[in-house]
């Protein structure tokens, strides 16, 4: 499998990191495993927000998530995280998320998971 480099500004690193997170705590630490990123789609940018798309693979699934972090020069920063599956359990989820601590190494703390099915 060819290695992803990357060369990413400050709000995708966070971004990345929240996807990375997320992951990790929804799906990984039941099986031990760690979340594989497979790629990498830069989204919108503007002043109100960074997107970034990261699918993940992990033994035999395969997971998208399309990360959402407000921008501006406040600090913690905030923003949601929404998953895609083909599963229809987690079909529009989204989770809301802080970044707290020290801004070069934040730490993520998700505050609340919504369910956006009809």
């Amino acid at each position: 499998m060819p290695k992803i480099r990357l060369e990413l500004d400050r709000m995708e690193s966070y971004a990345l990191l929240v996807a990375t997170e997320c992951l990790r705590q929804l799906f990984c630490e039941e099986d031990g495993g760690i979340p594989l990123v497979a790629s990498i789609r830069p989204g919108a940018a503007n002043r109100e927000y960074t997107e970034l798309g990261v699918t993940f693979t992990s033994f035999d699934d395969v997971r998208s998530l399309k990360v959402r972090v407000f921008a501006g020069d406040l600090w913690p920063k905030e923003g949601q995280v929404f998953l895609k599956a083909d599963e229809p359990n987690f079909n529009d989820l989204h989770f809301d998320f802080r970044l707290e601590g020290n801004p070069a190494n934040p730490q993520v703390h998700f505050t609340s998971l919504s369910n956006k099915s009809g």
